[in-house]
């Protein structure tokens, strides 16, 4: 690793950890102290030393050294990893087969596993472990029992790939595509393409260049699609059971390599109709009982229990947590060893076995662990199952069994889902970190149930971003906060009078604007003996809403003085045109105001604050008066008027009715709504009381079916809409957009003559959210 050894040379690594949220119960594990642009892991050696921890890999040297600890110091922490994983990889003389590509890369790399697993020890990155840690980690993983590795290759910037070729050392390669994904950090698309084309290696490298493609036909079929090859005069023929032509490049990307390795054709045939459907995100649900489900039947081999269960420790904190976890094959005594190992490593609350052959892992069950055969046992003991407030991870490899538990234990079955996907709201908050200095702090508004996103995941989400300060309107939505275990500083924008004890009981900032306010909290204050408690003032710059105006800074300021109570933490203002073109001087001027009263508070009260005054638009065009935090709203959820951002939220439905209607009839409420000629309608279980306003209706507003813009027709009710399919090839149970990755929230927005804010924090809470990530 190129680093110097301090401390206990007698120690053995089992596992290795960047994260001290993932520790648990660790021994024999080593930790990577990793200084990223959010965060700084050698703040947490100490907190992973508590949580047994004994072999740490450190840029610097930590201030107290544990006699019975071992210390590995190197310039570079994610440099000395990868020199471990090229160290550790030319150990085995197996076939590594490396996959890169703009997308696709995990679906490739879990169908080759699918057609390879029953013939050969198979390592292959665990979720989507494809950046230079990943890659490493994922490296450092083979053992001398491995016959095969498969190894995903991400690349953001150039030089990359040659230190990702540099770990793996492919024997083989797949690049699935080249698009413009990830070319932020690439000058053109000319670059990237270069960067990807430096994993080819002579003889052993699938990459079909235009024009290079083999002769292959598809053919739409009831259980999927037929893909028919043809190579050397010679035709196969193969049933997935995908119809997209997507999915039919994948397959054929897998069959040409698993035709270098000399997987026999009819064990192809043979399983391809099975092909499993990949997410490389879990889903996060509402559950019953006030429980939350974590869903994670995608992957359900062996290796991926692990980072279900951590996932799931991560996600529930100190808070219950359930696994039920289903397997109707023989599983050897080794593997339900570990398994049970894992359950206890994480203290797992309740374990749940479903599958006749778990007698070992039945043998080994806890008092509140329980074992059932099959399904129909299950289900007969549902009833007395606790998961009230639990954190529940499904796992299984019986998809018919694992859906049928997901729907026992999901709280809503509302046809319409909102999917949330948090990846990307990091994807956003990182491009609006790299817009202002690396000094400037960053306050992240989640209020209105995180523009109905969700208050706590959203708010996890950005702690892990390692945001500054969150940001809600009113005290009950910090409190909720704080009990979900986040500890950032909360900025309440509205707390009222009758509050302000619970505010102070849960450590949160209220924002004060004006001095009845003030009077009242410092009064609070003094009655619980609290001093020199941190507050924001808020000043009226010109929208004229609440806060301090300019004639009252002089009474705020004599007041302060007297005050020991409170401490000035924070001055801000809001701007009220900094998203028109046309506001430019109206927004400078309130800039200059909020400026020179924020010199006459500081220079008065001899104290430097936190300013702030940019939100999202202002970050966008004003970045020059940053101060020293911003302000980040709604471009956190992908929606802004400047920048092309990733849509964090898709409201999707289904076609529950398809009607024909002869002319002269009504549809729905009203007497306005007569057709005029036969009329084919699609009826879409979504409403007003979900959030799709009755404001769109009659035309006025559409939704997306397969790809085409369709209006609706007639009044939108309280539950549902209808949408004018006439001459379309529509079927009951197709899928519906509202918004999402083929249709713009603001499109939607316009068509409300309303704005996007609106939009999302209306979408009601009855409607299913799913939250997906890494």
């Amino acid at each position: 690793m190129g680093g110097k050894y301090e401390g206990n040379v007698n120690f053995k690594v089992a596992s290795i950890c960047f994260d001290s949220r993932l520790i648990f119960n660790e021994t024999n594990g080593l930790f990577i102290a990793i200084k990223t642009t959010k965060n700084d892991g050698h703040k947490f050696i100490r907190e992973a030393y508590e949580k047994g921890i004994r072999c740490f890999v450190t840029e610097r040297p930590p201030k107290k050294k544990e006699k019975d600890a071992s210390y590995i110091i190197v310039k570079d922490s994610i440099l000395s990893i990868q020199k471990w994983a090229k160290h550790h990889r030319q150990k085995f003389n197996i076939p590594i087969l490396a996959i890169s590509g703009s997308y696709g890369k995990t679906i490739v790399k879990e169908w080759i596993f699918h057609f390879t697993k029953s013939t050969y020890n198979v390592i292959r990155s665990p979720k989507s472990y494809n950046s230079k840690l990943g890659v490493a980690l994922s490296v450092l993983m083979l053992t001398d029992k491995h016959e095969l590795g498969i190894f995903e290759l991400g690349i953001s910037e150039p030089g990359e790939m040659d230190v990702l070729k540099s770990m793996t050392q492919p024997t083989h390669v797949i690049i699935t595509n080249i698009s413009t994904a990830h070319i932020e950090n690439f000058e053109n698309k000319s670059q990237l393409v270069k960067e990807k084309e430096k994993l080819i290696i002579k003889n052993n490298t699938i990459y079909y260049k235009k024009g290079d493609i083999p002769a292959w036909q598809k053919k739409i079929v009831e259980e999927g699609q037929q893909i028919t090859i043809e190579s050397n005069g010679k035709k196969r023929t193969f049933t997935i059971p995908f119809k997209d032509e997507i999915s039919a490049y994948n397959f054929n990307h897998c069959l040409a390599f698993l035709d270098i390795i000399h997987v026999r054709e009819e064990n192809i045939r043979k399983l391809s109709p099975f092909l499993p459907k990949i997410s490389s995100r879990l889903e996060k649900k509402s559950g019953i009982n006030n429980s939350t489900l974590i869903n994670d039947t995608y992957s359900h081999d062996h290796s991926s229990i692990f980072h279900g269960l951590e996932t799931l420790k991560a996600e529930s904190g100190k808070g219950h947590t359930t696994f039920i976890y289903v397997n109707d094959q023989h599983i050897k005594t080794k593997e339900s060893n570990e398994i049970m190992n894992w359950v206890k490593k994480f203290e797992i609350s309740q374990f749940i076995a479903i599958g006749a052959n778990l007698k070992h892992i039945k043998s080994q069950l806890r008092q509140n662990d329980f074992q059932f055969n099959n399904l129909n046992e299950f289900d007969a003991f549902f009833e007395n199952l606790n998961i009230y407030n639990h954190h529940v991870l499904l796992k299984g490899n019986n998809k018919s069994t694992a859906q049928k538990i997901n729907e026992k234990i999901e709280a809503k079955k509302h046809e319409t889902v909102l999917e949330i996907n948090l990846n990307h709201v990091e994807n956003n908050f990182t491009f609006y970190k790299n817009l202002i200095s690396k000094n400037t702090k960053i306050l992240a508004m989640i209020k209105a149930a995180g523009y109905g996103a969700g208050l706590i995941e959203i708010g996890k989400k950005l702690e892990f971003c390692n945001v500054d300060f969150l940001g809600v309107a009113y005290v009950d939505e910090g409190v909720e906060l704080r009990k979900n275990g986040i500890a950032k500083p909360i900025l309440v924008m509205n707390p009222s009078v009758g509050s302000f004890n619970t505010l102070i009981n849960h450590h949160l900032t209220p924002a004060i604007h004006d001095l009845n306010q003030l009077n009242s909290f410092t009064g609070k204050l003094i009655d619980l003996n609290v001093n020199a408690y941190p507050v924001h003032l808020k000043l009226n710059s010109g929208m004229n809403r609440l806060g301090f105006s300019e004639d009252e800074i002089d009474s705020l300021i004599t007041f302060l003085q007297s005050q020991p109570e409170i401490k000035v933490e924070g001055i801000f203002s809001h701007l009220f045109a900094s998203d028109n073109k046309e506001g430019e001087s109206q927004t400078l001027g309130q800039i200059q105001n909020f400026k020179l009263s924020c010199e006459k508070i500081e220079g008065s009260l001899r104290i430097n604050t936190i300013k702030h005054i940019l939100n999202t638009a202002g970050i966008e065009r004003y970045a020059d008066y940053q101060f020293n935090m911003v302000r980040l709203g709604i471009g956190l959820y992908g929606i802004s008027s400047n920048y092309d951002l990733k849509p964090i939220a898709t409201l999707t439905s289904t076609v529950s009715k398809i009607r024909e209607i002869e002319s002269e009839e009504f549809i729905g409420y009203g007497l306005t709504n007569v057709t005029k000629k036969k009329t084919k309608i699609a009826i879409i279980p979504l409403g007003y009381a979900d959030g799709f306003a009755r404001a769109l209706g009659n035309g006025k507003g559409s939704m997306m079916i397969k790809n085409k813009l369709i209006p609706t027709i007639g009044n939108v009710c309280m539950d549902m809409t209808f949408l004018d399919v006439t001459n379309l090839n529509i079927n009951e149970g197709d899928r519906v957009e509202v918004f999402g990755s083929n249709r713009k929230i603001e499109d939607l927005a316009k068509e409300a003559y309303t704005i996007p804010y609106e939009i999302l924090s209306c979408i009601s809470q009855r409607v299913v959210r799913v939250y997906e990530k890494d």
